[in-house]
């Protein structure tokens, strides 16, 4: 699906830019938009519009990062709980399970963009993982209606995991 709108995409930005800004805007009322493709284009243009590239495209775009600030995330877990401050190999080792998780990993190489939300949720925990509530802050919050609009505008299912979050969020907010 996502790899027909990459070439889709790669096709609209030979016609003209404005062309393909249009076909963005009409594809925000899709349940797939062509949000999540957008970045790939470059990359595929390096690593090819053909199935493996594309499929390199989201490694690199969405997937590695999504398991680096995972990674993080855990590691300031760690922190948080043990009182200590663990290593860089902790963030490696942490960094090559995610990476290596079969179900994380098997659903990229078959072409699927889902790990796009699984990226934005990962920064979303690291934003607001010392909050303690006591403090207003305008920039995390603008961070955190960002990322919370740019997962609706990628897929709409998104919305589910947002719902959890916030609900989670506030339950931690409210002990």
């Amino acid at each position: 699906m996502y790899w027909i709108k990459l070439v889709g995409g790669q096709t609209g930005m030979q016609q003209s830019i404005p062309h393909y800004f249009t076909m963005l805007q009409d594809s925000l009322s899709h349940e797939y938009t062509n949000l999540a493709a957008c970045p790939l284009i470059p990359l595929a243009t390096i690593f090819g519009f053909g199935f493996a590239g594309f499929v390199t495209s989201i490694l690199f775009a969405y997937y590695l990062p999504a398991c680096l600030f995972l990674a993080i995330f855990t590691l300031r877990l760690i922190a948080l709980a043990t009182g200590g401050k663990p290593g860089v190999a902790v963030l490696v080792g942490g960094m090559c399970l995610a990476a290596l998780c079969v179900p994380f990993l098997m659903p990229v190489m078959m072409g699927y963009l889902d790990v796009v939300g699984v990226l934005l949720l990962a920064l979303m925990l690291n934003a607001t993982l010392r909050w303690d509530g006591s403090g207003f802050s305008v920039r995390r919050n603008v961070a955190l209606a960002a990322l919370s609009l740019l997962a609706v505008l990628c897929r709409r299912w998104y919305a589910f995991y947002l719902v959890g979050f916030y609900v989670s969020f506030g339950v931690v907010a409210l002990l």
